[in-house]
Parts: C-alpha cells; sequence; structure tokens
C-alpha cells in the first residue's frame, strides 16, 4: 500500500470519526472534503519529511504508523473547524 493511499483513507476515516463525535450529520462531514484535501495536498510534504527523519533515524514501524496518525487526525480536525 503507498503512502498516498494510506494518508487519504486515514485523513478520511479521521474527518467522519471526528464528525461524527461532533454531532455532525454525514452530509455536514462531506461538505469538508474539499477543506480536507487542500489541507493535505498544502502539508503532505511536511509529513513526508517529518518521515523521512523518523526512518533516517531507525525509530522502526511503531512511530510511522502514529506519525501518519497523528498528521491524520490534526488535518481532519483542522478540516471541521475551517
Amino acid at each position: 500500500m503507498d503512502l498516498v493511499k494510506v494518508v487519504t483513507e486515514g485523513a478520511i476515516r479521521a474527518l467522519a470519526l471526528h464528525g461524527e463525535g461532533l454531532g455532525m450529520s454525514n452530509d455536514a462531514i462531506l461538505r469538508r472534503l474539499d477543506t480536507l484535501q487542500s489541507i493535505v495536498k498544502s502539508e503532505y510534504s511536511e509529513l513526508t519529511n517529518t518521515l523521512k527523519d523518523a526512518l533516517d533515524s531507525n525509530m522502526g514501524g511503531d512511530i510511522y504508523k502514529h506519525t501518519i496518525n497523528v498528521f491524520c487526525n490534526a488535518w481532519a480536525v483542522r478540516a471541521l473547524v475551517k
């Protein structure tokens, strides 16, 4: 599985989970997809740079998963509050 697919799925899942947690309707959550997409596009290089630093430091698989999770959740929350 490539990184773009993992990040895309993770960000959309995070958006849905956070939106549901806030009591938003499915339609309201879906209207935030464009915002989420623009955030991910503008900050994707920051994620890849962070992952490269972790890889160069031999931090291990768990840190990569955690890093992707943190970025996806942060992007989702930002999409919901814009």
